[in-house]
């Protein structure tokens, strides 16, 4: 049912079909999840050489990539929200280790995997492409201007704030080679033509990149809080943070 929510399809649609493929896929002893029977079955799939049938077996890995990314994407916005645990006010100063009662049920493994994994799909979806994809971008900046914090009080909650700090840099030096390859393109095509004295106007863009900067400085700085005290984010953590920082 997880992989069910994460991918956007019916379980009843997975199960029927999982249940045809027991020769290539093992089943675990519950039936929640399987392994290939043959380790070189995911790279002969993803092989548009190699896979005959055309597009009706193989497998673009880039493009599921990006759908999974955006999926995640997709669940934490409609997921995320500070104190994930229902904590009482009282209760903000405990750590994870006291509150592992309040945290079962209230993470789901579909949400922590959106948290967990979604800059790493996003990335292989596109280090190639020229740039990114419009709807990409608003669902990013969505997640920079509103999940930010609670994003990483759910990383906190399931102990993988190893990742903060990595998704966002790699979704910003994504960010930064595409925009020297753009602006490289762009002065080789035609000249500047802002007129003298006019500040360029600040993009989305450039705001949720200004975001993750500052989210990265704040994983940095603020590390054994966040690992240790999910709701120390906004009581000890945030109250320190430089006025001029967005987050």
């Amino acid at each position: 049912s997880e992989l069910a929510k994460l991918i956007g399809i019916d379980v009843n649609d997975i199960s029927r079909t999982l249940s045809n493929l027991h020769s290539l896929f093992s089943p675990s002893e519950n039936g929640q999840t399987f392994r290939t029977h043959h380790k070189s079955l995911p790279d002969f799939i993803c092989d548009p050489d190699r896979c005959g049938g055309g597009t009706q077996f193989w497998i673009d890995r880039k493009a599921h990539h990006l759908r999974i990314a955006k999926r995640c994407l997709h669940i934490m916005d409609s997921l995320l929200k500070p104190n994930l645990c229902g904590l009482e006010r009282h209760e903000w100063h405990k750590d994870r280790a006291q509150i592992l009662d309040h945290v079962r049920h209230r993470v789901s493994h579909c949400l922590a995997y959106a948290c967990t994994y979604w800059a790493s799909h996003l990335v292989a979806a596109l280090k190639d492409e020229a740039r990114f994809y419009s709807e990409v971008m608003d669902l990013v900046d969505d997640f920079a201007s509103r999940h930010l914090l609670t994003w990483l009080e759910a990383l906190s909650i399931t102990g993988r704030v190893d990742t903060a700090y990595s998704s966002l840099d790699m979704v910003r030096t994504l960010w930064q080679e595409k925009d020297s390859a753009n602006i490289l393109t762009a002065a080789m095509q035609q000249p500047d033509e802002s007129p003298r004295g006019v500040e360029p106007r600040v993009t989305p863009k450039e705001v949720a990149r200004e975001l993750f900067d500052d989210g990265c400085r704040f994983i940095q700085r603020n590390l054994s809080v966040i690992c240790s005290f999910p709701m120390g984010i906004y009581n000890s953590a945030l109250p320190f943070v430089d006025r001029k920082s967005v987050v």
